[in-house]
């Protein structure tokens, strides 16, 4: 099984390179995990209730899987606050422009709750970014998790084997409404992760503590006053 990214523009590809989630840094996941080791060296730490969010599973499971799509270039973005009106530059020059757009027929029209504070048009970034998708996924595209710039957020997307070499083009909601924004090159931009393509069968039951395990996994927890989620994963056997 292969994933393979390429990218039309010379050098992007050499400068600023699909990564792998795992290998990003970002500054606030630093800033928990330093406040996280301050609280640990506390003398009373392991004999106290902790819920610290740098000891929750689901956020950097998620933070680690998949790859990040940066911006190449910097990119300074006008708004006047008439909610419709943007202009773009860029010291960049490529054949394609590298920001286009989406009327708001096309969208935002249809929606009950848009933002006041976004434009009612979405934003396209032309990256030259292409991928090609192995058999039996999806490539999901989503927000980058837990983002700390509410500048903009990349609205969701997929794709699949049958479109080809897919140009990934991320669709953004612009929510500043008026001022100039720069938006430096380098900054994340969205996440990809690969879905396996495939039907599963589900239920949807109320609780029977004779047949479900909530129970025995709140008695692990509950036993311990910092939340031992590798003994919870080996006793589940996972």
């Amino acid at each position: 099984m292969h994933l393979k990214f390429v990218n039309e523009i010379p050098d992007v590809a050499k400068v600023y390179p699909m990564e792998r989630s795992k290998d990003v840094s970002f500054p606030w996941v630093r800033r928990m995990r330093d406040d996280y080791a301050a609280v640990a060296k506390k003398p009373d730490y392991k004999t106290q209730s902790n819920v610290h969010a740098a000891r929750c599973p689901g956020i950097f499971h998620l933070l680690r899987h998949g790859w990040i799509m940066r911006t190449w270039s910097d990119i300074a973005i006008t708004t006047n606050g008439d909610g419709l009106s943007f202009e773009w530059r860029s010291p960049h020059k490529w054949d394609t422009p590298l920001m286009d757009w989406v009327h708001e027929q096309n969208y935002s029209k249809f929606m009950d709750n848009w933002p006041d504070h976004s434009l009612k048009h979405l934003l396209k970034f032309n990256t030259g970014w292409r991928c090609e998708v192995p058999k039996g996924y999806y490539l999901l595209e989503m927000p980058i998790p837990y983002q700390d710039d509410c500048r903009f957020e990349v609205m969701p997307g997929t794709f699949v084997r049958e479109y080809g070499a897919a140009a990934m083009n991320p669709f953004i909601r612009w929510n500043v409404k008026e001022g100039t924004e720069l938006i430096p090159a380098g900054t994340p931009l969205a996440q990809y992760i690969l879905v396996p393509r495939e039907e599963v069968s589900f239920s949807c039951e109320e609780y029977d503590p004779k047949i479900h395990d909530v129970g025995l996994l709140d008695f692990i927890k509950k036993g311990k006053f910092v939340n031992d989620m590798g003994f919870v994963r080996r006793f589940f056997g996972d």
